[in-house]
């Protein structure tokens, strides 16, 4: 059975040092899961989410599953979905729920083993909750490339060999995957083997440049080792990619004066120090937005429009500041007129 994967870096907080990061949940498309429907409606509504999901529109996916099951409450291929589409939120408890009243319609569906298993690990992380759900994937389907990189981290330095056979299978099955070779990085490295890491990172970069875990991690290893011009190399990389992240500027000084390049260290520095205020300007918009929007919603009308013009002082070009301003200056004048 083939897979689809969406790996996204911030919604799995992939950053953790020394651990092997699973695959997501997989996009929309089940094709072990009964497809027929005595709805048209709901049918119809199963196919927009599905088009949607595929669009990483997660809420307008939901609310399409949602309709769906009112038309038929026991569809398991869209209650699998629609706990996919609950994971991608975040939402894992209510994702683990679905997908639990889905496998009691359909036992043997593979992927929703599999997304039980990393709705079950998000929840309680750290815990190798969704291990046994890997396992009965595997089970069932035998070469699931995201259930054997899953139940490779989840076995973690409990058993290493068997973790590393995991990974090799899923690196047969899968060698265009990134991160099964980030994976495979990962485990290298807490085994202490930084060649076969540096490799692995590169493979993966190699598949998508646009990795940033791959390119972190390579960049702490060649640090590790003393490589200093293939790190500053890819410190400009990273920041190429992502110019407005102050921390690999930051790293970027620290090698360069190590490397005597203290005129071109400071000017990275200069930039850290104004990206930070940026940074710190633009929580502080968050805040008083947020702030703000809460005492719009309880009727406190004055302080709403205080903290939403500080807000806007903070940041202009804050569209999300600027209509709740709008609003608040609004309802001020419609209780005036009252």
């Amino acid at each position: 059975m083939s897979q689809k994967y969406s790996f996204n870096l911030r919604w799995l907080g992939v950053a953790i040092v020394g651990m092997l990061v699973g695959c997501p949940n997989a996009d929309a498309g089940p094709e072990d899961l009964p497809k027929s429907f005595k709805n048209a409606e709901a049918k119809v509504r199963f196919a927009k989410g599905v088009e949607l999901s595929n669009q990483s529109e997660w809420n307008a996916a939901i609310l399409e599953f949602n309709r769906s099951l009112a038309l038929e409450p026991d569809h398991a291929a869209v209650l699998v979905e629609l706990g996919i589409s609950l994971g991608q939120l975040g939402r894992w408890e209510a994702s683990a729920r679905t997908l639990r009243k889905a496998l009691l319609l359909a036992p043997d569906s593979a992927r929703a083993h599999y997304n039980l298993g990393v709705s079950l690990d998000r929840a309680e992380p750290h815990t190798g909750a969704g291990r046994t759900e890997y396992e009965k994937a595997l089970e069932l389907d035998p070469n699931d490339v995201g259930s054997l990189v899953n139940l490779a981290t989840s076995l973690g330095k409990r058993d290493t060999d068997q973790a590393r056979e995991l990974l090799e299978k899923a690196l047969a099955l899968s060698p265009q995957t990134a991160n099964v070779h980030f994976n495979l990085g990962l485990h290298d490295e807490r085994a202490g083997n930084i060649e076969k890491a540096l490799q692995s990172f590169r493979n993966a970069i190699r598949l998508d440049p646009d990795h940033l875990e791959a390119r972190r991690r390579l960049l702490s290893n060649l640090m590790a080792v003393q490589r200093l011009d293939e790190a500053i190399e890819q410190c400009r990389e990273m920041i190429k990619r992502n110019p407005d992240e102050w921390e690999g500027r930051y790293t970027l000084a620290r090698l360069l004066r190590r490397k005597g390049k203290r005129e071109e260290a400071n000017k990275e520095l200069e930039t850290v120090q104004r990206l930070q205020r940026s940074e710190k300007a633009l929580k502080e918009t968050e805040n008083l937005t947020r702030r703000g929007v809460t005492d719009l919603v309880a009727g406190r009308i004055d302080s709403a429009v205080k903290n939403l013009k500080a807000a806007v002082e903070s940041d202009s070009q804050s569209i999300e500041a600027r209509m709740h301003l709008g609003m608040a200056l609004a309802a001020r004048e419609e209780f005036r007129d009252a």
